[in-house]
Order: structure tokens, then sequence, then C-alpha cells
């Protein structure tokens, strides 16, 4: 993990052409992103990198609670803009080649390991809560609630939009489509961490 923070070091040249790299690699991974951001990429490529070099610090740090926040409100800021499940998908590729290629002989078993599972964390986050919250958009969907409190990432579907097969089936897929984007709790990055 430490060697994911470090690549993303905002001080360092190696960090700044990283993140050059990996956004260079995602828009050629899928051309439709780069029309999500505007001409001039300098604030977002530094805002991003900032951005990862914290995650990845905090997880290092066994810190988890407030980066998943982050990357919740993050995922939900982002549809305003239009991002897509595709993107996150692409993002995930982009930022995991461009990680492997730039960490050349640093890229060891473990450095992968963490790799792949921070990344599921990161893009399970972004992409849930965009899709959680794209639900409440729906007729019929409301926030679950237990005791007063709503329940980030439960919806509850009335009965009459569940009113046939075909509605049942649509929402079991997007249940089970949403669960596959949480990240795995016997990860050691969340096992560790305290939530």
């Amino acid at each position: 993990m430490r060697v994911l923070r470090d690549a993303f070091r905002p001080d360092e040249p190696g960090g700044v052409e990283l993140v050059h790299q990996f956004y260079s690699h995602w828009f050629a991974l899928d051309v439709s992103v780069r029309d999500l951001f505007p001409p001039e990429m300098a604030a977002q490529r530094a805002a991003f990198g900032q951005a990862l070099h914290w995650v990845y610090g905090e997880l290092l740090a066994q810190r988890a609670a407030e980066p998943v926040a982050f990357l919740a409100q993050l995922g939900r800021d982002h549809r305003k803009y239009g991002v897509l499940p595709t993107h996150y998908e692409a993002l995930r590729r982009a930022l995991y080649a461009t990680l492997r290629t730039r960490l050349g002989d640093a890229w060891t078993a473990a450095v992968d390991a963490a790799a792949g599972q921070s990344l599921n964390l990161i893009i399970g986050v972004m992409s849930g809560a965009a899709d959680a919250d794209e639900g409440l958009a729906l007729e019929g969907v409301e926030p679950m609630e237990n005791r007063g409190r709503k329940m980030p990432g439960w919806v509850f579907v009335a009965a009459d939009v569940l009113r046939d097969e075909e509605s049942l089936d649509d929402w079991v897929e997007r249940s089970l489509t949403f669960v596959a984007t949480l990240p795995n709790l016997n990860s050691p990055i969340i096992r560790t961490s305290s939530y």
C-alpha cells in the first residue's frame, strides 16, 4: 500500500507524470470520457493525484471511514457531469495498467493484490454511491429508514413498482449489480480498518 501511496506523491515529478499518463490511458480506453473534462487538465490532474495520495495514505494508516465517505460523495457528485458505470470500469482498468507500468520492478505480488483490492474499493464505493442515488430518483423508491435514520445503500421499493415479474426481475438485477460494487469486507484493507 505504501508503494501505491508514494506513486501519487504530488511533490514528486514521478507522481505528476503518473497522473498524466493515467488520464492519457483512460481517454484512449474510452474516448467519451475526454468530453467530461475541461480542455486544460492541469488543475484536474493535480486534484486527482492529491486525492489518491490522501486515500492511499488513509488506507495505509488503516483508516477507511473518511476515504469511503469521501469517495461515496465524489461518486454522487460525478453524476451531474454525466459519468456512467462504464466510465468507472475504464477508470479502474486505466489506473491499474498505468500503476503497473510506472512501478516497474516495484510491482510485486503484494503490490498487485493491494492495487486490485484498493481499486475495487475506490471504484466500487464511487459507482455504488452514484447508482444508489440514481435509484432514489425513480418513482416509488425511497431511502430505507430504520428507527428514523436513513440507511445509505438501502432503498424501499413500493409494492406497486414491483407490479409484475419483469419489474421484480429488474430490481433484483439492480440489487445484484449494486452489491457487486461493494468492497469485500474480508479484504485486509477493510478488515483492518475501523468504521
